[in-house]
């Protein structure tokens, strides 16, 4: 807990995340208040020349190394990043300073192919990225950081789209498994 209430801490400049079950996740708001209390990070195996912290939101995550992250980067700017691989493709930004002292808001909404990302009420990426249309959702962080009010939602069409994708799903493994042969 902090003077702001209860808060999920990474206590130390590692690689974390924490993500959904659920890796079909498409049309998604994804939200969380992030304060970030140093600018630096150290390398790690996901990123061995890694020097700056980059603590925030991540969404459509197919693995570890493909992923759309929206994020504060440093004490200077505020990225969406589409990583894919060992290659980190900027896709907005803005320099906005960032205050450690307090938490700053970060939503990036997913609809179709049209990305939105807002830290603070304002508007830092407004895109269209066809690249990943699906995947988990969650927070991921790589410094000494806190998150409150982590939510991951959708509305009403977001919704019908999941449950569309979900039942054709489950009619292709249907298909699928028809094919197989049955154990005697």
């Amino acid at each position: 807990e902090d003077e702001e209430g209860r808060a999920l801490e990474n206590v130390a400049k590692v690689e974390a995340l924490v993500i959904t079950q659920d890796r079909h996740l498409a049309d998604l708001r994804v939200e969380a208040r992030v304060r970030q209390f140093i600018p630096g990070a150290l390398p790690n195996m996901d990123d061995e020349y890694c020097t700056v912290a980059r603590n925030g939101v991540i969404f459509r995550m197919q693995d570890l190394r493909r992923y759309y992250q929206f994020c504060l980067e440093g004490y200077e700017r505020v990225v969406l990043y589409r990583r894919c691989d060992y290659h980190r493709i900027v896709l907005g930004e803005r320099r906005f300073p960032l205050d450690p002292r307090r938490y700053h808001h970060l939503v990036a909404q997913a609809q179709g192919d049209r990305l939105r990302c807002w830290c603070d009420g304002i508007l830092v990426a407004d895109i269209r990225d066809p690249d990943y249309a699906e995947g988990a959702a969650g927070i991921r962080m790589n410094s000494i950081c806190r998150f409150q009010d982590i939510r991951i939602g959708t509305w009403e069409e977001g919704q019908a789209v999941y449950v569309s994708r979900m039942n054709e799903r489950e009619k292709k493994q249907r298909a699928l498994r028809e094919t197989m042969p049955r154990p005697a």
